[in-house]
């Protein structure tokens, strides 16, 4: 690497650490109080979902949301729905109010997933997606926070999935993937 490319490396890790530096007490002060207020009502419901068919389910549920998040191992998601980027294009059509944004698995599999997933879902307004650091991997194939909900879906011999009801957990997940949101690099 010539020795201009390096200092240019170096000084864009120093501003991306001061912007952290800088956001850091009021991300901090939003942080704790999710954590420590709560409107929970103590309830905790949790669905099991196997195969595709309960895979897509959670999918459905999911795409009928105003606001999505999703962590995604593109890597692992394209081996058990390969047409994954096609079902979000559709759900941005059908649902004209969702917005969703996806954190992708750093992996150079996953962001070669990214060059061919979905052309038209990458060119709307309401899907937003940024990459994990590249030492960062995710063993789940997709999680999904949405209205109260946070699913998990794993891929193995036969797809998986299970869906968490639960208020005050919702939250910490949404508050959390925000946070991780706030601190990731746009994309380029």
């Amino acid at each position: 690497m010539p020795l201009e490319g390096l200092t240019s490396l170096v000084g864009e890790k120093v501003e991306s650490a001061h912007q952290i530096k800088e956001g850091l007490p009021e991300m901090l002060q939003k942080m704790h109080g999710m954590f420590t207020q709560s409107d929970d009502d103590g309830n905790f419901e949790v669905k099991y979902y196997k195969g595709k068919n309960g895979i897509n389910k959670i999918y459905e549920a999911a795409f009928a949301a105003k606001e999505l998040r999703s962590y995604v191992n593109l890597s692992l998601m394209s081996s058990l729905m390969p047409g994954n980027g096609d079902m979000f294009a559709e759900a941005l059509k059908k649902n004209n109010e969702i917005q969703i944004y996806e954190i992708i698995d750093g992996s150079p599999e996953s962001r070669a997933k990214t060059n061919s997933f979905g052309q038209s879902v990458k060119t709307l307004e309401r899907y937003t997606y940024k990459f994990l650091p590249d030492n960062v991997s995710l063993t789940a194939a997709d999680i999904l926070i949405y209205d109260g909900y946070v699913s998990i879906i794993n891929i193995g011999e036969r797809p998986t999935g299970v869906v968490l009801k639960n208020n005050d957990y919702y939250k910490n997940s949404k508050e959390l993937f925000d946070f991780i949101w706030q601190l990731l690099p746009e994309n380029k």
